[in-house]
């Protein structure tokens, strides 16, 4: 659906809603795309809505989204999102905090490289080395 144009977005916002959780999956998955190749704040927006859906699948999807559209309005919902209780949705948003590369992550992050899951800690080492080489590039 993301892929027929922007008449397609109004009928994935109303999907959204939808009782089958594939449906709102793949919606998800739909609204990055049309976010991503229309800087569509309605889209963007939707999906931060979604980091906070009580599907955990729903959440995953959406935090993994925003990191591929590089919305920076995102960041501080992605910072809550590292905090979720399901791992998934805490790896899509650390992973999406480090494709982003905004700086003020970086404090959020930092106590993850202590964390008790492995995969939290070695996502965190790679979100920061993104986020500091991005930083790096931005001062040239």
């Amino acid at each position: 659906m993301a892929f027929i144009g922007s008449e397609a977005a109004e009928h994935l916002y109303k999907a959204l809603n939808a009782a089958s959780l594939d449906v709102r999956c793949a919606v998800i998955g739909a609204l990055g795309h049309v976010a991503q190749e229309q800087s569509d704040e309605k889209s963007c927006n939707l999906l931060i809505s979604a980091l906070t859906d009580p599907e955990a699948l729903i959440r995953t999807e959406a935090a993994a989204a925003l990191g591929q559209v590089n919305y920076p309005p995102s960041v501080p919902h992605l910072i809550l999102a590292i905090q979720d209780t399901d791992l998934d949705v805490r790896k899509a948003a650390i992973t999406s905090l480090g494709k982003i590369g905004d700086r003020s992550a970086l404090e959020s992050l930092q106590p993850l490289l202590n964390d008790q899951q492995e995969v939290v800690r070695v996502l965190a080492k790679l979100a920061i080395a993104q986020i500091e080489r991005q930083s790096e590039a931005d001062d040239w």
